[in-house]
Order: C-alpha cells, then sequence, then structure tokens
C-alpha cells in the first residue's frame, strides 16, 4: 500500500506462457529470411586462367647435302712448262720500264742456234763441243734515244744446262757464256750485230745434259750506265749439221 514502505512484488511468468512468445520469435525469423533471400545474390565469376598462346611448331626442312667444290670437281691439270718457258736471269735492278724492241728471228723452217759436235775419241758418239747463236734484232727507238738519252746497245749469250730427267723440276744453271758484243745506237734502225760462239766444257756437262741458250740485250747511257735489259730463251736448235733436226728444248750434250 502507498506510504507503508514496502516495496512492489514482481509477477512471475509462469512457464506455459513462455512457449508461445519463443515459437513467435522463431517464425518471425523464419519470415524475414524468406523475404531477404540471401542464397539468390549473384556470386563472383571464378577467376579464369589466361589464355595459352598457341605455338606454332612446323617441320624443319631437310637440308641438301653440299659437295665441296675441290671435291666435286677436280682441278685441272696444270700444263707441264716448257724448258723455253723456264726461269731466266731477271732484269738487273735500276732498270727503266722503257724497253728497246728485241726479236729473235731465223728462216722460216730454220734454227735460230746451231749445236756442233766433235767425235768422241772412243768413237762411241759425238759430244757437244760449240753452240752459235745468230744475232738478235734490236732496235731502240728514236724517242726512246732521246729521253733515255740511250747511246749503245750490246748482246752476248749464257749456255744454261739441266738434265733430260730434271728439266720440268730442276733449275737450269749457267755453265759457259760469250763475250759481250756492242754497238752504236741508230735510231729506229737495227743494230749492227754479228753471231756469237760458245765453247763447252766437258766437265760441265753429263751424258743425259740439255744445253739451252739465253739471249742478253743491254742499252746504256751516258758513262756506260745501265738503263735497261732483256732476256730472252731461245727456242730451235739445229742438231749437228742436219737442217732437218730441229728441235725446241736445247742442244743434247751426246749425240749419236
Amino acid at each position: 500500500m502507498p506510504g507503508s514502505g514496502q516495496q512492489p512484488a514482481t509477477q512471475r511468468v509462469g512457464a506455459g506462457r513462455r512457449v508461445p512468445v519463443v515459437v513467435a520469435l522463431a517464425v518471425v525469423l523464419f519470415v524475414g529470411a524468406l523475404v531477404w533471400k540471401p542464397w539468390d545474390e549473384p556470386q563472383p565469376a571464378p577467376r579464369s586462367a589466361p589464355p595459352l598462346a598457341a605455338v606454332a611448331t612446323t617441320k624443319p626442312e631437310p637440308t641438301p647435302m653440299t659437295v665441296p667444290p675441290s671435291l666435286a670437281t677436280p682441278p685441272p691439270a696444270s700444263p707441264r712448262p716448257s724448258i723455253a718457258a723456264s726461269p731466266v736471269p731477271s732484269e738487273p735492278a735500276g732498270a727503266t720500264a722503257a724497253a728497246a724492241q728485241v726479236a729473235l728471228t731465223s728462216e722460216p723452217g730454220g734454227a735460230y742456234a746451231q749445236c756442233r759436235y766433235r767425235t768422241r775419241d772412243d768413237g762411241a758418239g759425238n759430244l757437244l763441243a760449240r753452240v752459235t747463236v745468230k744475232a738478235p734484232t734490236v732496235i731502240v727507238s728514236r724517242r726512246l734515244a732521246r729521253d733515255e738519252n740511250v747511246r749503245r746497245v750490246a748482246w752476248q749469250v749464257e749456255l744454261q744446262a739441266n738434265q733430260l730427267e730434271s728439266v720440268f723440276s730442276a733449275e737450269w744453271r749457267t755453265v759457259a757464256r760469250s763475250r759481250r758484243q756492242r754497238a752504236p745506237v741508230d735510231p729506229d734502225r737495227p743494230a749492227r750485230f754479228e753471231p756469237l760462239t760458245v765453247s763447252v766444257g766437258q766437265h760441265d756437262i753429263g751424258p743425259t745434259s740439255v744445253l739451252r741458250a739465253v739471249v742478253i740485250v743491254e742499252w746504256y747511257g751516258p758513262r756506260r750506265a745501265l738503263l735497261g735489259s732483256r732476256t730472252i730463251v731461245a727456242k730451235s736448235y739445229e742438231q749437228g749439221a742436219s737442217p732437218s733436226a730441229v728441235l725446241p728444248e736445247g742442244c743434247r750434250a751426246i749425240r749419236a
């Protein structure tokens, strides 16, 4: 009662009234879930792996087999050098480029050099005794004589020996030399030369030796200054006194 100082009594709800309240709360939650529909929300699409780049594979073409040129085509055989084309003494140092006209001439069918023989002491064949060489044709032009001051020309013969079995492999060696023949220059005209003869020493040759003649022509200026030279190998040799026996390689040391 009021004013009595007593606290109000608390009313307790019986167990039978709690059940309907719980059931009502559950119904409210269920209805709210139906309205919200969380399962209808769109799910994020799974991340896809980047597409793989296509790799083109091609079958390699077979490489044709090539044959080295050295095996496919054999090199042409080099011709055997002739005796006339063998190396001869070169022009001396200091010779000028301007040159006189030099030619070795002989009659048609004839030889430029003559091989002269003597009978051996035992009578078994003939030995080469000397070689006579015709004079070369040497012409100094008027311009060369004026520009280079050419005063004189000269020529001489060297005999070079080799063996028949080694003419293509061994070097020729000088075994004899003639004197030097000189003549004054007459511009545009052949120099006045005479044939030269070279004797052959038997100690310089052997039974299979062959000798060739090398013609050396030189021209000089004042005070005998060498201005130039020309070297030519003779290419026709008359064997003995027979004009028909002409050989290109040289004089045989022994002739039957």
